[in-house]
């Protein structure tokens, strides 16, 4: 690239809600500009889903230009503390992360 090249880079975010005002969905388009050429915008997209209690369960993330996803599923105890966190990349188990609470 150009060292003299002034590049503008634009989001459009778009968020979605259930009807317990929870966000379930939200679109990001990315549009980048230089001085010689227009880039086709981008987006990407995270989904999420709630249990009956309104805890976040399932993260989802889309990168459509890349192809690449990122799952996250998290698990509460009866007091509704997370306490377990598993993240997937393109399918694959990326990490677990356990928490213990102790209470005195």
């Amino acid at each position: 690239a150009d060292e003299n090249e002034s590049y503008s880079l634009t989001y459009r975010k778009i968020s979605q809600y259930d009807n317990k005002g929870n966000l379930i969905k939200e679109t990001y388009y990315h549009n980048r500009f230089n001085t010689h050429i227009t880039e086709d915008g981008s987006s990407s997209y995270y989904t999420y889903k709630y249990d009956t209690k309104g805890n976040n369960i399932v993260r989802f993330y889309m990168n459509k230009k890349g192809g690449n996803s990122q799952k996250l599923i998290y698990q509460y105890d009866n007091k509704g503390n997370k306490v377990r966190s598993i993240e997937y990349e393109n399918g694959v188990v990326k990490y677990i992360i356990e928490t213990e609470y102790r209470y005195f």
